[in-house]
């Protein structure tokens, strides 16, 4: 009687085992799909919250220490040039009258001062990497950012534009005067003009405080780019300047990287870190990930008890089923049937039985994996994580310290039981399958046929 035939009587002989082990073949093989799926499906969205939220560092002057000192262009350029930083931003800020724009009434409008028209103006390398346009508390609505290489070259707010009729395309003009605070005297009247490039909108608008003077309304900022700032400050100041008072940002858009970005930019001999500090600004992403992270542990860990309780549950079963077979086993070797094919014959009606259980398993994954990973997901709390960042409604561009980017709880992922956590599950099945009845085989064939028959007279 061939190997195929003897396990597939004994399959049909025995249903009451056989449904029996059908069932704990689906349940068990149910749990470590989904648990790949769901796996799987943390490790993508993980990839994915790296992406849309990066991470990066910023460095200004260390205001604590005597020997304080600014970022330059070679300091920036140097950290730049750190494997891992996908970009990095200089920032200033300086005051002009704008003479011919109308800005968004506060403070000074109502008391008639010359101040209410003078608007803040942030100058920039690249604008898509300001901290506000990162965290999309700015948006842009119209045209684009302020790129490197740009010069006299303006982005402005939505409502600001629409006050003023302007479009892009069009210029803005403001000058220095008196009312200008901390300007050379010899720099009042020196008159500026930008093109505007882009528009943008703030999503977080609020009405400004009886006491909010208008240059520091939102609506009324202007981003420049980083040469024209360096123009205007310097002709305030009466002398070249070449340094960025509100220093630099550094992206990285995976933010586990920047450990060791930061080390080695540190460690490198070459670059000055004297009177200067550094904030690191990636508790946005720890926070967001910590429920996915902690999926992922939850998951592994069922994934390995599962299969520890594979094995021991299917080696005690099948060693129970064994004692009923010894007299079985006994013949087969007395007529001379080798104990390698009665191992197959017992490890295939085994399979024969997984196969079945694995195309019900995989049904039972593909409904369940979504909604059971992602209840489980959201039972995870969001823990609070440390951070050094708050807002500030009117005065967003204060010391990195007082900006804060809230990190949003994900409650939802997307969980596909694809081919591969299928194929490993089976392969999983087989290994359990194999262990599991070599080791409920093993105290019968060491034994001999006739020492078998005669145990069971």
């Amino acid at each position: 009687m061939s190997l195929i035939k003897r396990a597939g009587l004994y399959i049909a002989r025995n249903r009451g085992k056989t449904i029996l082990l059908l069932i704990i073949i689906v349940i068990l093989s149910s749990l470590v799909l989904i648990g790949m799926s769901v796996n799987k499906g943390s490790d993508i969205a993980m990839e994915q919250l790296r992406k849309n939220i990066g991470g990066y560092f910023k460095v200004k002057a260390d205001i604590e220490t005597m020997d304080i000192r600014f970022v330059d262009d070679e300091f920036a350029e140097a950290v730049a040039s750190k494997d891992g930083v996908t970009g990095y931003n200089t920032i200033d800020i300086y005051y002009l009258i704008t003479p011919d724009l109308e800005l968004i009434p506060a403070r000074f409008t109502g008391e008639m001062d010359p101040k209410a028209q003078l608007a803040r103006f942030i100058s920039n390398r690249e604008s898509r990497y300001y901290e506000y346009f990162v965290s999309d508390i700015y948006t842009l609505a119209e045209g684009r950012h302020i790129e490197p290489g740009d010069r006299n070259k303006a982005v402005i707010s939505d409502e600001l534009a629409e006050m003023n009729g302007i479009g892009i395309g069009d210029t803005i003009t403001a000058k220095i005067t008196e009312d200008v605070n901390g300007a050379n005297e010899d720099s009042y009247g020196q008159s500026f003009e930008w093109e505007v490039v882009g528009i943008f909108h703030n999503q977080n608008k609020t009405a400004p405080g009886f006491m909010t003077p208008e240059c520091d309304v939102p609506e009324n900022f202007i981003f420049t780019d980083a040469q024209s700032g360096k123009d205007v400050i310097s002709a305030m100041s009466g002398k070249d300047v070449d340094v960025y008072k509100y220093g630099a940002t550094f992206f990285t858009d995976d933010p586990r990287q920047l450990g060791r970005i930061i080390k080695e930019a540190l460690d490198d001999p070459n670059i000055n870190w004297d009177g200067l500090s550094m904030t690191v600004m990636d508790q946005a992403y720890r926070a967001s990930a910590q429920p996915l992270e902690k999926l992922g542990g939850i998951t592994t860990t069922l994934i390995m008890t599962v299969f520890i309780i594979s094995i021991v549950l299917l080696s005690l079963i099948l060693t129970m089923w064994m004692k009923d077979r010894v007299r079985e086993t006994g013949i087969y070797m007395s007529v001379g049937i080798k104990k390698g094919s009665i191992f197959l014959q017992h490890f295939l009606e085994c399979i024969l039985i997984a196969v079945i259980a694995f195309c019900i398993a995989l049904g039972i994954a593909t409904a369940a994996a979504g909604p059971v990973g992602n209840m489980v997901l959201d039972s995870i709390p969001m823990e609070e994580v440390e951070s050094d960042i708050r807002h500030s409604a009117y005065d967003p561009f204060q010391d990195a310290e007082d900006i804060k980017i809230d990190a949003e709880k994900i409650s939802n992922i997307d969980i596909q039981v694809g081919p591969g956590e299928f194929g490993l599950t089976v392969l999983i099945g087989i290994a359990v399958i194999t262990a599991s009845v070599g080791l409920s085989s093993i105290s019968v064939f060491r034994m001999k046929p006739k020492e078998i028959l005669t145990s069971i007279q």
